[in-house]
């Protein structure tokens, strides 16, 4: 979906209608990747290393967004729309090459070397979001995804290349 959109927004001459289509398209693909991604990561990553690893996808967009800002100055918006399309791209041939995650459960936790007690400490801590005690960190993480959304920080992004 997410190349097909690339590809469609370099249609946005031709209709403007083509062009709402094409970024709503890429706005959900967009979205769906930039959510899934970390939290697979996360599930394939060895467990004392999810922290890392969790990181990456940040680093990913920022250096995708830099790629970006630095070639749009030279290259018009219909070569940003193919290495666009050209990313995502390789990124369906090469998710064929990703192992298939499993669960984590005690016997696989056991069966990397941590032990019974261990183990039942590392499920205690998989509580769920929904708890009272949670409450003010979720309140204060909405709060800022906000705030940083609506400072301008798009419109800074929109205009670096300038």
């Amino acid at each position: 979906m997410a190349t097909t959109s690339w590809l469609l927004n370099c249609a946005v001459k031709k209709s403007f209608w083509v062009g709402v289509l094409a970024r709503g398209m890429l706005g959900v693909s967009m979205g769906a990747i930039s959510s899934i991604i970390p939290m697979f990561l996360v599930e394939i990553a060895p467990f004392e290393n999810r922290g890392f690893f969790g990181s990456l996808n940040q680093v990913g967009a920022v250096i995708g967004q830099g790629l970006f800002a630095f070639l749009g100055s030279s290259v018009d918006y219909v070569g940003l729309n193919y290495i666009g399309a050209s990313i995502t791209f390789l990124q369906l041939l090469l998710i064929w090459f990703v192992q298939e995650s499993l669960p984590i459960t005690q016997e696989s936790l056991i069966s990397e070397g941590f032990t019974e007690t261990s183990t039942s400490q590392i499920n205690a801590n998989h509580n769920s979001i929904c708890q009272k005690k949670y409450l003010n960190g979720l309140i204060v993480s909405i709060m800022l995804l906000f705030f940083l959304q609506f400072s301008g920080i798009g419109g800074i992004l929109t205009n670096l290349s300038d």
